[in-house]
């Protein structure tokens, strides 16, 4: 019963965090909960492929053209789900107060401020992998990016959930989850970028720290979408930092 409980969880951290194809079975929070542990190995199994398209294609066409081009994979595999939460958080601020930013953070469709949020986070993390391939140094940096971007899911376990969808279930997930997701992306980081490693972890502690502050005192707590913008800052956080110290 556990290795299917343990089989059905890695497949929804497949599911839920791309968009590749898992045949017909129905994934729900509580497989998503199980499949916390295995979020790093898909964020790296991303990242991976990403640094791959960029380093394939940087080959025969200028290193920013190849940096847009692997940006535009990583948005196809992934169905731009951080992108979607980015936007949505960007777009609240419109909102005067808590209740109409949740309201605008429910509504589908994207706005200015969205917009603008969408271009500068595709727009600098393609500068960065650009920067990066000059020097044929961009596998280890983007996985280590992708898997620490995987565990934004954490501020989801610590603090209030102020909106509805799937991240709700994360206030139901055993401590033991998230510490084998920490391990395990830890191992990864090591292995990708060394002793690196040091700098963006800690930058990534201070961007998660800071951004589940701001949440918590505009909003009242996380939401999916919040969640989603913290994956995608910490993404930036990671790569610019390793632009200004390998580049």
């Amino acid at each position: 019963m556990r290795a299917r409980e343990g089989g059905r969880g890695f497949a929804s951290a497949i599911s839920f965090l791309t968009r590749l194809p898992l045949g017909s079975a129905a994934y729900d929070g509580r497989d998503l909960v199980r499949g916390l542990p295995f979020f790093p190995l898909v964020g790296a199994a991303v990242g991976a492929s990403v640094a791959l398209v960029a380093i394939g294609t940087g080959r025969f066409l200028p290193p920013l053209i190849a940096a847009f081009l692997a940006v535009g994979w990583q948005t196809l595999v992934t169905g731009g789900l951080h992108h979607d939460g980015l936007a949505d958080s960007a777009d609240s601020y419109g909102g005067r107060d808590r209740q109409r930013a949740l309201e605008i953070m429910r509504d589908p469709s994207v706005g200015s401020f969205g917009t603008i949020a969408i271009v500068l986070d595709i727009g600098v993390k393609a500068a960065a992998i650009a920067a990066l391939l000059e020097r044929s140094d961009v596998l280890g940096p983007f996985v280590a990016a992708t898997t620490l971007g995987s565990l934004a899911f954490l501020p989801g376990m610590l603090l209030p959930y102020a909106g509805g969808g799937t991240g709700r279930f994360l206030a139901t997930a055993r401590p033991i989850g998230a510490v084998a997701a920490v391990t395990i992306a830890g191992i990864v980081v090591a292995i990708s970028i060394g002793r690196q490693s040091f700098g963006p972890v800690g930058i990534v502690v201070a961007v998660e720290a800071l951004w589940s502050w701001h949440c918590s005192r505009r909003l009242g707590g996380v939401t999916g979408d919040t969640l989603g913008a913290g994956a995608e800052l910490v993404q930036l956080a990671v790569l610019l930092t390793l632009v200004a110290t390998l580049t």
